[in-house]
């Protein structure tokens, strides 16, 4: 006779479900455990290299510098963040990056100069966006495609800049508080929780005040709810998309406005987004292709073969998303992430200022793609499934240690050298107050900038003096005064300052003193002055550029406000003479509160372009009251011989800075 079993007695026992539901909680656990454990191992092996004999390089001296300089004010709590280094987002022409600089000056507080510190707090940044990341795809994808795309995220050959270099500090932090933002909101859309839902936008405030390039955060966040909150109708979620996405975009909006407001530091000649219509942007998305694609620095080996790598690879990426369906979901989240993350560095119109760092956040999606095309489906055999990721991760993974080993290594090498000259050959011997330059000195190693930025920002901090003045020969900029052939044609002493130049000695690896004299031209007794309350002498000076006038016609025109960030205001033509000093007195205001920049410009018989080399700067107060300012020309030296025809001032490097100029005087060399 046969059993009749019913559906319930096919059941097992509740006890038994729970206990496998425990072996199967605890598997999963065990799983995660060691997924998180071999991407933090993979980093540190990978990159560990750098902890001992990385040394700080370019930029890292300005930001140290500003770390090193910092007191707890009004002032500098105002100013704290802001900077105008970097140029690299569409929209924005400052930083305003507060959150990787508190960072850095928790660590120069703790650390100073130790660059060990540093580097290893990057590279344990690096370990954890790396582990966020698996977290986050993991709740997104197959758990094999998320944890191959962490372990290669985490090896990957074009992170070496933006974790071996210490400025890296910024695109690594934004990309820590873009997924941990992203990971809190998939956690609200489980949870229900309105905490983690708070706790994503407070991320996504921490990214963006790292970072500018964060500001997509919100089209990330409509990215992964069509990839999470299908509706029943197979229709995209739009309205449920807009509520949890718009309090992002209105907070992101906001600061926006605010930069606006307090920095005024949208591109002038890029006019926002208009700017996209420019055709050489698509050079910028060819050049991410190619860092992305063989991330490899360049020779001229590289460079050949580049071209047939990304067609060949675009090609294999179309024939893998057309053969196979199961991935293509993956794969139009992995380029949708790459191409929306890699908008905001798309400003550049020189893709050779498309620096490796900026692929970070871009590598995300790259890094994704790649793992979908080697991850083991299940019709697969166990070994094929297993060696192709393997292989893949191998091979960035040596690739990177060979990088670090070939590039890196001698630029710290070069580094070390520098700054052990100049404590043991420079420093010793100035006379303070000093004012040193540096000719020949190493720049670009192995394509790494070395002191192609940061020089003077390094010898002032190891510097015995606080004193002295350094500047990089070669960086000619309004900024730097230039040099002339012959030392001793360059050697003046001013104001009791001494000159100095120094020329770095490649085959001793030693800086050598190229010379140092002392001489101080005697002025003319009687300068050319005009009192620009009267209109008989301001009329003679021409508003030429950025200028508009607010004072009456009538009682001269001595009161202005700038209309942009090139105000040019010229002088009388005054006949071709050799002038030591310009003296101005007048009074400089802009809303911000921040420092202000001038600038004295002249031009010659033989060349009558105002440009950066026939200039040199000084700083404006922004108080809106009445200083002196004496500016010395003789500091570029390529005054000291010219015959000035016309002077040119630009008073503020700002626009919507109000001016009342008072007085100016022109004194020249017997």
């Amino acid at each position: 006779m046969d059993l009749e079993i019913t559906k319930y007695d096919a059941l097992p026992p509740t006890g038994l479900i729970q206990v496998e539901n425990q072996e199967v909680s605890r598997a999963t656990q065990f799983k995660t455990t060691a997924s998180i454990l071999l991407i933090i191992l993979l980093s540190f092996l990978i990159f560990w290299n750098k902890i001992g004999s990385g040394q700080f390089l370019g930029d890292d001296f300005i930001f140290l510098e500003k770390a090193g300089s910092f007191t707890v004010s009004a002032k500098n709590l105002a100013s704290f963040g802001i900077f105008h280094i970097y140029h690299n987002t569409l929209l924005l022409a400052s930083g305003f990056r507060p959150v990787p600089l508190v960072l850095w000056l928790a660590l120069y507080k703790l650390f100073a100069l130790e660059s060990a510190y540093y580097h290893l707090s990057i590279l344990f940044l690096h370990s954890a966006a790396s582990v966020l990341l698996y977290l986050l795809l993991r709740k997104l994808f197959e758990e094999n495609v998320a944890m191959i795309t962490a372990c290669i995220f985490a090896v990957f050959t074009g992170h070496l800049e933006a974790v071996q270099w210490i400025s890296g500090f910024f695109d690594v932090a934004c990309a820590f508080f873009l997924l941990s933002s992203l990971l809190l909101f998939l956690r609200f859309l489980s949870s229900k929780k309105s905490s983690f839902y708070l706790l994503s936008l407070f991320s996504g405030v921490l990214a963006i005040l790292s970072k500018e390039t964060a500001i997509i955060l919100p089209l990330l966040l409509a990215a992964v709810l069509l990839w999470t909150r299908p509706s029943k109708d197979g229709d995209l979620p739009l309205k449920p998309t807009v509520k949890l996405v718009l309090p992002f975009v209105a907070l992101f909006a906001g600061y926006l406005v605010a930069r606006r407001i307090f920095l005024w530091d949208y591109h002038t000649a890029g006019n926002g987004l208009l700017s996209f219509l420019d055709p050489r942007r698509l050079l910028n998305v060819w050049t991410l292709l190619e860092n992305m694609t063989l991330p490899h620095q360049r020779t001229p080996f590289i460079e050949r073969i580049l071209p047939v790598v990304v067609i060949a690879f675009g090609i294999l990426s179309f024939l893998a998303y057309k053969n196979r369906r199961e991935s293509r979901n993956t794969m139009l989240f992995a380029a949708a992430w790459f191409f929306l993350t890699a908008v905001p560095t798309l400003g550049f119109l020189d893709r050779h200022l498309y620096w490796q760092r900026f692929n970070y956040l871009p590598s995300i999606g790259f890094c994704l793609l790649i793992a979908e095309m080697v991850a083991g489906r299940p019709g697969r055999s166990k070994m094929l499934r297993c060696v192709l990721p393997g292989l893949m991760i191998g091979l960035y993974s040596l690739n990177t240690i060979h990088q670090s080993g070939v590039f890196w290594k001698p630029a710290w090498a070069t580094a070390r050298d520098v700054q052990a000259s100049f404590r043991e050959d420079v420093d010793p011997v100035l006379e303070e107050p000093a004012r040193v330059y540096f000719k020949n000195v190493p720049e670009l190693v192995t394509g790494i900038d070395v002191f192609f930025t940061g020089l003077p920002q390094a010898c002032a901090m190891a510097s015995r003096s606080g004193k002295n003045e350094f500047y990089l020969e070669s960086r000619i900029t309004p900024e730097v005064p230039p040099l002339v052939e012959h030392a001793d044609e360059l050697m003046i002493e001013a104001n009791g300052a001494s000159y100095y130049v120094f020329e770095w000695d490649h085959l001793k690896k030693r800086f050598v003193q190229a010379g140092k004299t002392l001489k101080e031209p005697r002025l003319e007794k009687t300068p050319i002055m005009w009192d620009f309350s009267k209109y008989s002498d301001s009329s003679r000076w021409e508003a030429a550029q950025d200028i508009h006038p607010l004072s009456p016609t009538g009682a001269g025109s001595s009161m202005f406000v700038t209309t942009g960030k090139d105000s040019f205001f010229k002088s009388p033509f005054i006949g071709g003479r050799s002038l030591k000093y310009v003296q101005v007195q007048f009074s400089a205001r802009h809303a911000d509160g921040l420092p202000l920049r001038g600038q004295v410009f002249w031009v010659t018989e033989e060349d009558l372009r105002y440009d950066g080399r026939k200039s040199v700067v000084f700083d404006v107060k922004n108080d809106g009251m009445p200083h002196t300012y004496t500016v010395p020309l003789y500091v570029n030296v390529s005054s000291l011989k010219a015959e000035i025809q016309r002077v040119a001032l630009r008073i503020s490097d700002r626009a919507s800075t109000v001016v009342e100029m008072r007085s100016a005087a022109f004194h020249f060399f017997e």
